[in-house]
Formats: C-alpha cells, sequence, structure tokens
C-alpha cells in the first residue's frame, strides 16, 4: 500500500535506503474514488491527514441518513438561499489504543449542494462559510462574481487541482527533439518534471516561508524562469563545484 511508502519517506522512520523528504505524515487529498469509512480510519490511526469528496454510499456510519444530503438538490429560491448559510459538519474524535493513533474525522456538506460532501481525517481545525471572488476575462469584458466556499472545500480545491497544474507546467517547458531513441520521451518527461519542481522551490523560497531573508516580491513566471534556467545550464560547469552535489558529476 502507498501509505506504508509513504511511513519510509518520513524524517526519522525507519525505511533503509528511502529518501526522506517528509518533516510529519503529509496530507493527502484524493477523489471520491478513495473515499470510505475503512481508508480514513486507517489514514488517522496511522497519523496521516486527508481530504477528499465522499460518495453518498461511503457516507459516515452510525449516522441518521436525514442527517446527510443523500440526492442533489434542484435549483430554486430555497436552494439559492441556502448559498449563504453555514455548512453542515460532523464531527467524530478518536482516541489512541495500543499503536494506534488518536484522530479526528470531519465530514462537511454543503445547504446549497447536497450531493457534495467533504471528508477529512486531521485536516481542517475549524470550519466556516465565506465567499472567494472569482474573474474571467480582459478588459471591459472582465467578469468577477462570488462563490460559497467553506474551509473544507477550500483545501481540497487548492490541493487537488496541483497534479493537473503540474502536468500543465510540464508540457510548457517544451522539452523536445527528434530521435529514434524510444527511451528520450520518457527522459524528457523527467527533465520537465525536474524543472517544474525547481520552480516550485524557487517561488517558496520567494514567498519568505523558508528565509525571511529570502523574501522576493518580483517572482518570475514559469516561462522566465525556465529561459534564465536554459541560459544558466548552457554556461555553467560542474567543474566549478559551486553546488551542493556537483562532486558527484
Amino acid at each position: 500500500m502507498i501509505i506504508e511508502q509513504v511511513k519510509k519517506m518520513i524524517i526519522g522512520s525507519t525505511g533503509g535506503d528511502t529518501p526522506k523528504i517528509f518533516c510529519e505524515p503529509p496530507n493527502f487529498t484524493w477523489d471520491n474514488y478513495f473515499s470510505g469509512y475503512e481508508i480514513m480510519d486507517y489514514l488517522g490511526e496511522n497519523g496521516f491527514s486527508a481530504t477528499m469528496t465522499c460518495r453518498q454510499d461511503r457516507l459516515p456510519r452510525g449516522v441518521k441518513k436525514k442527517a446527510f444530503h443523500h440526492e442533489k438538490t434542484s435549483v430554486d429560491k430555497r436552494n439559492k438561499m441556502a448559498h449563504f448559510m453555514e455548512p453542515i459538519t460532523a464531527v467524530k474524535k478518536v482516541t489512541a489504543t495500543g499503536t494506534k493513533k488518536a484522530y479526528e474525522r470531519v465530514h462537511v456538506f454543503f445547504q446549497s449542494t447536497g450531493s457534495t460532501n467533504i471528508s477529512t481525517v486531521n485536516a481542517i481545525n475549524s470550519n466556516k462559510f465565506f465567499v472567494v471572488q472569482k474573474e474571467r476575462g480582459t478588459g471591459i469584458q472582465r467578469r468577477k462574481w462570488g462563490i460559497e466556499m467553506n474551509d473544507a472545500r477550500y483545501l481540497y480545491l487548492k490541493t487537488y487541482g496541483r497534479i493537473g497544474t503540474i502536468d500543465s507546467m510540464i508540457k510548457h517547458a517544451n522539452l523536445h527533439y527528434r530521435s529514434r531513441k524510444y527511451w528520450y520521451l520518457a527522459m524528457n518527461h523527467g527533465l520537465s518534471l525536474a524543472i517544474v519542481v525547481a520552480y516550485d522551490i524557487y517561488v517558496e523560497c520567494c514567498s519568505g516561508d523558508v528565509d525571511l531573508t529570502w523574501k522576493y516580491n518580483n517572482v518570475m513566471d514559469f516561462h522566465t524562469f525556465r529561459d534564465r534556467l536554459s541560459k544558466q545550464g548552457l554556461f555553467y560547469r560542474p567543474r566549478n563545484v559551486k553546488y551542493p552535489g556537483d562532486m558527484y558529476m
């Protein structure tokens, strides 16, 4: 199971030669294909956190059916008014037993869209209603509007879309050259992923979260970063031994 592999990547764990890349157990964001009572409990008792949409046939057990929405509501005045109401939040706290850790399950659904359920474990400390502004278009065609939001939904949308963002950035890395060797495509994909990860590290460093003295406001966009990185790659030589890892080249 993937969780057992991730355990070995946490600093302080016993994972042999597995690289340690997590300071603490990470948060997983999955869609409703993986949702379920057993999975959420397993993640919680092993110290992980998770956020995922929940299928209607996998809602929390032991709760009366009328407490949750099972079908999508119709669009009417009552439904539209519910957009401005607080989401319904169910909380379950589980104590530690033996080697199993204590955890907190939180299930959230919106009063305006009944079929939308979000299940979390060890993921959110509070859940309240707020409005997020959305924008589309440019110039005189620019439109702005507000959408219903809460902490659980915000966390899910901000983390679930990261894979799609990474795929898009890999595509825009534009690493191409003609060759009959079949493995060049896989190699270029790996190099593109390395560029995307490097850009993500650059943005994180410029934010000041890693070190406040590194904070920089004029952050390059991905395309500018890619071009600057290409120029540096053409002129730099590993024999300069300027960066960590050069001695192994």
